[in-house]
């Protein structure tokens, strides 16, 4: 096993996720390999042939085993020290006027009231401009209703209203309108937040 390059693959993983304030100590990796307490440290499960090669060749897969355990480790060994120190640290407390989290929020409020969509339409859609432009006219359907000319999501729990929705090729949105995904993600939001509203939960 080429331990050097084990090392360096880990710091380079360290960096990619990133493992903030981890510290990969070289002589930690075989250990690591080598503990056999707790039992569940970690299971590999793979062919005789990966953990005992038998030719050169074969020391490919028990590198490739090797590199896979030590990244994982790191990753959970992370998680769980962090979520360790989290649950040390976190309190819960009622937030007033002075939070600055409020302050932000009214910052980002700010902010949309300041927003604009750019939408932009082919000429030869005639009809689809007259249609829009109408809408922009009449403010209580655009903001309210999601019928139409211009596909929209109306959500009165989110930030932005409304969110508009993608619409083909002919119509350009700035910023971009929300994809099919995106689009049944905030309905699903929409609909739970509908159900559960009245419930003993909505108080919590």
């Amino acid at each position: 096993m080429d331990w050097e390059r084990a090392y360096l693959d880990l710091l380079e993983f360290k960096e990619r996720r990133p493992l903030t304030n981890l510290v990969v100590c070289p002589n930690a990796l075989r250990r690591i390999l080598a503990t056999t307490e707790p039992a569940r440290l970690y299971s590999l499960v793979a062919d005789e042939s990966v953990v005992r090669p038998q030719s050169f060749a074969d020391t490919a897969l028990l590198k490739e085993a090797v590199t896979n355990i030590l990244r994982k480790y790191a990753d959970s060994f992370y998680r769980a020290n962090r979520e360790r120190w989290d649950s040390k640290h976190m309190g819960y407390r009622t937030l007033d006027e002075s939070d600055p989290n409020l302050s932000f929020n009214r910052a980002l409020i700010r902010e949309r009231e300041s927003s604009r969509y750019v939408v932009k339409i082919q000429r030869s859609e005639s009809a689809l401009v007259s249609a829009v432009k109408k809408l922009i006219d009449e403010v209580d359907r655009l903001y309210k209703e999601e019928t139409g000319k211009l596909p929209r999501i109306h959500f009165d729990r989110h930030l932005y209203q409304p969110l508009l929705v993608k619409h083909g090729d002919k119509v350009t949105i700035s910023p971009p309108g929300l994809n099919e995904n995106e689009s049944q993600f905030v309905r699903d939001i929409k609909d739970s937040w509908a159900n559960e509203k009245d419930n003993p939960l909505a108080n919590a």
